[in-house]
This record gives C-alpha cells, structure tokens and sequence, in this order.
C-alpha cells in the first residue's frame, strides 16, 4: 500500500499546476506529511488589508517565522473578505478547480454565504496539532451562531469598545441612554462609519440589543415576528440622535479608518473599535494622544471569533493549513496580542509561553486573559503591566511571578570615597538557580557604558564600584540573570532597570523609575 500511496503522490506532483491536490489526498495525510509537502512552497494569504500595523506584523514576524520553520514563503494579498467570496464563487460555477487562493481571513456572513455555496475546504481543524493542543472546540463551534464543523481555524478574538479622550471627555456615558443625551448636549461631536462597514454595523447591532431587551432572545434563529415587534425601537434611537450627529447625519465616514481620522483630528469627541487595544496601538504610532482610553456601555459588548479557511480549490492546501496552524500557536498569539505588534485578542483557551527568554512588560491591556483556562508563563523575564493585570496573572498561576528573572527594585548608590561608591538594590525573587546581577556605569556627559562587574549569586544585595573619577556624575543601571537550569534551557536576562546618578562623595539622584526610562538614557 506505501509503494502505491507514494507512485500516486508522485504522479500528484509530476501533473504541475493543473490539478489541485484532492480534498481526499490532503486529508487522509497525517501532519508531518503535509508539514513536509508543504516546504519549499508558496502560501498566498488573502486578507483584510486596512490596517497597515496588521499588514507589517503579518509580513515581517508571521512571513518570517514561516520561513524559518518551514521554509514557506508567505505572500499576503490585501483583498476584502466579500471581494474573494464572490471570486469562489465565480470559480466554483466556471468549474476553476485550481485557484490562486491558499489562505482566507474570513468570518461572519462571508463564512456562511462561503459553506453553504461548497466553495470552503474540510473539515480540516482536527488535523491541526494546535488546534487541539490549545483550543476549546465548543468555543469554536460556531461563527456569528453558524456552525463551523471544522472548516474554519480561530485565528483571533475582537470586541466592541469606544474611544474617546479624557483631556475632552473626562467622564463618558455609562449606559446607551446616556450616550443619547451625551450625542445630545454635543452636536456634530458624533458619528459611526457607513454600514455595512464592519465597525458601524457592530455599534448597530450594539443599540438593537440594548433597545430591544438583550441578545438572549435572537439566539434561536430569525424569528420574523419577534423582529418586527422589538426593531422600531432600534430604529426609533438612531433616528432620534441622527440630526446631532456629524455633519448633522447626512454623511457618514465611509469606514474604521475614515472614523479614525475624524477622532484623531479632533472633528469628533469618540471614537469605536472592534478591537479593545486598537487605541493603544494608535497612541504607540503617535495617531492618538496618551490621554485616550477606552470604555462599554453597562448593556455590555459585542464580541467574536475571527477565523482562517482554505478555498475548495486552493493550489497549496498543504501550506495553507502549515500556516494556519502556525497562527494558532501559542507563540503566535502572544506576538499578535502585544500592542505594539497589533493587540488582537488571543483565540486560544490554553496559553503556554513558559521556559523562555521573553522578557519585558506583559500588555495592560490584558482583562481578555481572564477568558484562558489555563496560563503558564513561568520562567521568563515578564513584569505585569499594572495592578489589574497582575491581579488576572495572579488568578491564573499564583507563583508566576515568582519564576521571573525581572530587574532588581529599590537601586541605590551611596558614596564610600571620592572615588568610590556602594551600588544596592532588593534581590529579585526568583534566587533559587544559578545566575547573578551585572551592575553596568556610565560616566557623564557622553560616556559610554561599562560593566563594573557581577555578584557570584542573585542572593547578593550589593556591589562596589571602585576607581571613579572625583567630581565626576555617574549613571548607574543593574541587570539580573539566569543560567540554564532544569526549568528552562535558555539564559535569561532582565530588561535594565531604574537608572541611578551619582558622584563620588555626594548623595545619589533616582534619574528613572521604569525599564522605558533607562533605555532612554543610552542603556544598550
């Protein structure tokens, strides 16, 4: 049966482009093989490309971590997701069983306009090792209440939030009446993008569930009757606040990023995401001032599943399943959810990133964590962002924060002579393997900066610094570290922490508080 299974895999690849490989023969492969058919190859990833964040995070950490790991050349195709529908299905009545199309982000009504035109490959997720490594099934059973029977992979998670800056709206409505009355007393202060704009649609969906009592009802299919009772409501609210709204409801931004502008310009006072680290993403790239926040109304918020698929005549079925199993690592998530990367919500209910050398701060953004089940981050070199998010660190694994070698806290130099001085600090918690604490100096102006030495353990509290130049300003910085051990094969190191100033004979100046900080002062 091998020698025959191998003559008809070679006959497979022999036939060139013409033919896409069977539904069946991807299928019955186990993951190794498609993993091995799948190197060397092209992956053309269709996708939303509205974001330029997204786009980057997808073309230089995704793109290159496939090519490292499977040799896999991922080319990202920005094309709308009701774009590439219409083009399968264009294909499936031309009878084009090989497409150009491996990979589709897709979700929503486009998903289910997809199944049940037969132009999606699968079921395919059960063959996907991270799919059920980390993955609650009965959380990815269904897209917008359709179900997915396995032809989708979850990809992200994403939820309604609104926008607004505190330096103009220092408090913002807390319920949908009071935005009624805010949208009121702030004429031409508001708006939403064009529906059937994904953004705009979800703020609508927002209002219809909070005028007409609540989601609960809708969740047994579509119930005409029950529509047409409770819908004018829905309608009566965005008619009622429509002549305040910007330019007095007779246009509308055509879509989320036209919206973005608007808020960012300062020609609206709030703004709406379907993405809750979306303004913090916009304040890294300097769009938003710091002073933005986000909030939900006490009705709640909408929230969803994105996903990834495979067309019925992709040409690399093999790599686009690679790389969709690639995306639902636990890796991956990580680096999508980082602000800074995207902050897209991870999808997976099981995050292991432990035993590594990641280090820094974990996002603030991080209240989504409360949906994993399990979290495991344990020795690295991880700080919590914040009291919240620690707090939700803390629920999920009591003692990770015990396991992180992180910089030490309470850095202090005192004078011992003129030309010497005693740098001190608390010694981090996790002391228990081998490593120490580097304590590096700098001499101002322009100085560069140079290691004064290492203690033999991270029990040590201190180090002296001999050989100073009298009347000399000083910066000083200390780092901690630790060796491979039966825990983790990695060394890891912390981030700099504080930074210290002094001269030899006189008191020391705390010169920064934060890791941040201390980059900023030239640390390496």
């Amino acid at each position: 049966m091998r020698v025959i299974f191998l003559l008809s895999l070679f006959l497979a690849l022999t036939a060139g482009c013409s033919e896409a490989p069977t539904e069946e023969s991807v299928l019955r492969q186990d993951y190794a093989s498609l993993e091995q058919a799948a190197r060397g190859t092209e992956v053309r990833w269709h996708m939303w490309g509205g974001s330029a964040q997204i786009n980057q995070w997808v073309d230089t950490y995704v793109a290159g971590e496939m090519k490292r790991l499977y040799d896999i050349n991922v080319v990202r195709v920005p094309m709308d997701a009701p774009v590439f529908v219409n083009k399968l299905l264009t294909e499936k009545a031309a009878g084009k069983n090989t497409g150009t199309m491996d990979l589709l982000w897709i979700n929503g009504e486009n998903f289910k306009n997809s199944m049940q035109a037969g132009v999606l490959f699968g079921p395919f997720t059960n063959r996907l090792p991270n799919f059920t490594a980390w993955y609650d099934p009965q959380k990815s059973a269904h897209d917008f209440g359709y179900p997915v029977n396995g032809f989708e992979a979850p990809y992200g998670r994403a939820q309604f939030v609104f926008e607004y800056d505190t330096e103009r709206t220092p408090t913002p409505p807390a319920t949908l009446a009071e935005l009624a009355d805010w949208i009121r007393a702030n004429p031409g202060r508001f708006t939403y993008p064009q529906p059937p704009d994904f953004t705009g649609s979800a703020f609508i969906r927002q209002v219809f569930y909070a005028t007409t009592g609540g989601h609960g009802q809708y969740m047994k299919g579509l119930d005409k009757d029950l529509y047409a009772e409770k819908s004018p409501a829905a309608w009566a609210w965005l008619n009622e606040i429509e002549p305040a709204l910007w330019r007095g409801g007779k246009t509308y931004p055509k879509d989320a990023a036209a919206l973005d502008t608007l808020f960012a310009r300062g020609e609206i006072d709030m703004g709406m995401s379907y993405h809750p680290a979306h303004a913090q993403m916009k304040i890294l790239e300097k769009t938003y001032p710091d002073t933005v926040r986000t909030f939900v109304l006490e009705e709640g918020a909408i929230f969803n599943t994105h996903f990834t698929a495979v067309p019925f005549n992709a040409p690399n079925k093999a790599g686009a399943m690679v790389l969709a199993d690639f995306l639902m690592s636990p890796e991956a998530q990580l680096s999508k959810f980082v602000p800074a990367n995207w902050g897209d919500m991870p999808a997976l209910e099981v995050l292991g990133v432990n035993s590594n050398a990641l280090r820094g701060t974990i996002p603030s953004s991080v209240p989504e964590l409360a949906a994993l089940r399990s979290l495991n981050v344990n020795d690295n070199g991880l700080t919590a962002g914040d009291g919240a998010t620690a707090a939700v660190l803390a629920e999920l694994n009591s003692f990770w924060s015990l396991s992180q070698t992180v910089p030490p806290t309470d850095v202090r130099v005192g004078s011992l002579s003129d030309t010497a001085v005693m740098v001190s600090w608390t010694p981090i918690e996790q002391w228990g393997n081998a490593g120490g604490y580097r304590v590096y100096y700098a001499a101002q102006p322009d100085g560069e900066w140079k290691l004064a030495g290492v203690t033999p353990d991270k029990s040590t509290d201190f180090f002296t610094v001999t050989n100073l130049i009298m009347g000399t300003t000083y910066l000083f910085a200390v780092q901690s570290w630790t060796e491979p051990n039966a825990a983790n094969a990695n060394r890891v190191e912390s981030d700099w922490g504080v930074v210290v100033s002094a001269v030899p004979g006189v008191e020391s100046v705390l010169l920064s508080g934060s890791v941040t900080d201390a980059v900023g002062w030239g640390v390496p």
